[in-house]
């Protein structure tokens, strides 16, 4: 049986700053639950740029950047955008894992001022074409499900989330951090579903997963409203084991759809995506 755990607001247990959070360099032993690091940061555990940059270079998910028909396109190449010129040293700094080359610099009509840049692909939203990275279990589905189970349950919020981090589940690790493009035309040439803001109807399937994942802290919170005092002791090992899994299967069908999806020159969209049915078969 476990005993109740301070509680903390609903928003600090979702932050970089809260205690259990832990930033490591490398892929593995990070915690975190946190959309905070958004730029590419090299061996950076928390930089969900860098690791799906990191995954993409891998089998089977590089085929379908690599099947581009432009190979400047492809996982191992080099495209150019721009930058704020206050902020290139960033991108062409050593060991940024840009590799960046400046080019020419321009001021636009807003009299800003900007410089082209080369970057190694994927590494920015740019580069070699729009794209963004998506989180295959996306974060706010992940919180939505964990706050409608602890609703008025301030210590069970806190007992899922520390768990989930004290088991070292980071929801910005590779295997669930997928680059799409942003526009169609690119869709149709990788096969991967594009990707642009939100996407309603994928993360209300997503929310239906975790809510069944989360079913035994169900009983927890019965037992919490009771004012027991004490209860049932969670399982965080397995309800991370079953985020991780839905980061997998989904990864495998997307991927694989990919190929079909390229051969008819089809343009999808990520929202178009059903992880119910995925999870399902």
């Amino acid at each position: 049986m476990s005993k109740k755990q301070k509680s903390e607001g609903p928003h600090e247990c979702y932050t970089d700053g809260y205690g259990p959070h832990k930033t490591v360099q490398g892929m593995e032993g990070g915690s975190c639950l946190a959309r905070h690091e958004q730029s590419y940061k090299k061996n950076n555990s928390c930089s969900y740029r860098w690791q799906g940059v990191e995954k993409a270079k891998t089998k089977p998910g590089c085929d379908a950047y690599n099947a581009h028909p432009n190979t400047k396109y492809h996982i191992t190449g080099r495209g150019t955008g721009p930058v704020a010129t206050s902020n290139l040293s960033n991108y062409t700094s050593d060991g940024s894992g840009y590799d960046g080359v400046a080019g020419e610099s321009f001021t636009s009509k807003k009299g800003d001022a900007f410089t082209l840049v080369q970057v190694n692909n994927f590494t920015t939203g740019f580069a070699p074409y729009g794209n963004q990275v998506h989180h295959i279990v996306n974060i706010s589905s992940v919180r939505n499900g964990i706050e409608e189970i602890a609703k008025d349950l301030p210590d069970l919020r806190t007992l899922i989330v520390n768990g989930l981090l004290d088991e070292k589940y980071n929801i910005n690790h590779k295997d669930n951090s997928l680059i799409l493009p942003t526009q169609r035309g690119a869709s149709a040439k990788t096969g991967l579903p594009s990707h642009y803001g939100s996407h309603p109807k994928y993360s209300k399937g997503i929310l239906k997963h975790v809510l069944k994942a989360l079913k035994p802290y169900k009983s927890i919170a019965n037992q919490m409203k009771k004012k027991k005092k004490e209860h049932d002791a969670p399982n965080p090992v397995e309800l991370k084991e079953k985020l991780e899994k839905a980061s997998n299967t989904i990864y495998q069908e997307i991927i694989a759809q990919s190929a079909a999806n390229r051969e008819l020159k089809k343009a999808t969209k990520i929202n178009d995506v059903s992880p119910c049915s995925l999870l399902s078969s």
